[in-house]
């Protein structure tokens, strides 16, 4: 038997790491050619965050931080102005999602934070119409960078919304966290921008780790929130705490597990729960928990497999104890994941470091479209990869 390498380190917080060499590898590996690649910028704008979920139709959308403005640029490389920062109805006052529907109806736009709506625009992006979302989502709302968003036409102006939560009342360092629920679905009526029907999915004291951890007090994750996609009839979900995709049917009936295969054995690194507030020690601590445990970055769903991609493990012990030093000098690798979801095979490979694993598509045909990082080159392109699973 394999002896399990404990390292425990002592700062402000106490915690404990150890490498889970136990971890099945993966089948094979990922070959990637280059077959299409385009600018995500011109002369006179360039942006730092995208959605790319309906690229494959010639639709990207992008927006800038701290400015929040909206913009569509099409397969002809024009820019198109949406929306702005600001308190107008057609207005966000935060970060936010963007998604077109499959069809390409209507674009919805999340507003995060506490405050949260989704402004809805046509096919020419005119306003059409806002609609509140707190109060169908009392006691919890999306969170930015961390919260996802996924839309599912029913019929006519009638649309499914999935939305990752996080609470309102705790922070997910306290165990009272964890008596609520990870997701929201909600039915909304365009044509009188109300939400008809509201279903709180995925609560956390279904899911056995949860309640192992909270019974042994060891938080070993960084954040909860799922990260997830929708089929025709399925349901995509994986958290960090879990390492696995999980797939629902449309009834939310859990129907497969498929355990993760890492390319490099994640650390269990760990700390209590407690009350925490925002503080440098908070900061060190989910960072070096985030780049020890192989935290997801995306996961994109095409017709017979699931992409992901993650952080590749890094040693808690070679990751500073000052979170400056750890923006500037801990180089993460992002590894490009792929589950068969027919034979339950598995398939991985290390991207380069120019590729930012934050946005990830892909497409029914096996290929992806990623972006390269902007840490790396400020002028942004898409690429479009073929991808070649080889045992």
């Amino acid at each position: 038997m394999r002896q399990l390498l404990y390292i425990c380190v002592f700062t402000v917080i106490l915690a404990c790491s150890k490498n889970e060499n136990l971890v099945e590898r993966p089948d094979g590996e990922i070959v990637l050619q280059l077959v299409d690649s385009f600018p995500l910028f011109n002369d006179s704008l360039v942006y730092q965050h995208f959605d790319i979920a309906n690229i494959q139709e010639g639709k990207v959308l992008a927006f800038k931080y701290p400015l929040l403005d909206l913009t569509a640029i099409d397969e002809s490389g024009e820019f198109h102005h949406i929306s702005s920062s600001g308190d107008a109805p057609k207005e966000h006052m935060s970060f936010i999602e963007s998604l077109y529907d499959s069809e390409g109806e209507y674009l919805f736009v999340l507003q995060q934070y506490n405050v949260s709506k989704l402004n809805i625009f046509n096919d020419k992006h005119d306003f059409v119409g806002s609609i509140n979302l707190s109060d169908a989502l009392a006691g919890y709302f999306p969170a930015p960078y961390e919260s996802h968003l996924r839309i599912k036409k029913l019929k006519k102006d009638i649309y499914k919304v999935f939305i990752a939560l996080n609470s309102t009342t705790y922070n997910r360092y306290e165990k009272n966290y964890y008596d609520g629920f990870s997701l929201a679905e909600l039915t909304i009526d365009i044509k009188n921008l109300t939400v008809a029907d509201v279903e709180l999915r995925l609560p956390f004291s279904d899911n056995q780790v949860i309640q192992q951890a909270l019974s042994g007090n060891e938080k070993f994750w960084k954040v909860p929130t799922p990260y997830f996609d929708i089929g025709a009839d399925e349901y995509y979900v994986y958290y960090d705490f879990n390492k696995a995709l999980h797939v629902y049917d449309q009834d939310w009936n859990l129907k497969r597990i498929y355990p993760m295969k890492f390319i490099v054995s994640p650390y269990r690194r760990s700390t209590s729960f407690r009350f925490i507030e925002n503080t440098e020690d908070m900061l060190v601590e989910e960072s070096r928990i985030k780049f020890s445990i192989g935290s997801l970055l995306s996961l994109s769903l095409g017709s017979r497999y699931v992409y992901m991609i993650y952080h590749k493990p890094i040693a808690p012990e070679l990751i500073p104890n000052d979170f400056n030093q750890i923006r500037k000098s801990v180089q993460s690798r992002k590894v490009l994941h792929v589950i068969d979801l027919e034979t339950g095979e598995q398939f991985a490979t290390q991207l380069p470091p120019h590729i930012n694993g934050y946005e990830l598509k892909a497409t029914n045909d096996n290929h992806i479209f990623l972006l390269t990082d902007p840490n790396v080159h400020e002028d942004i392109y898409a690429f479009k990869f073929k991808t070649t699973l080889k045992k």
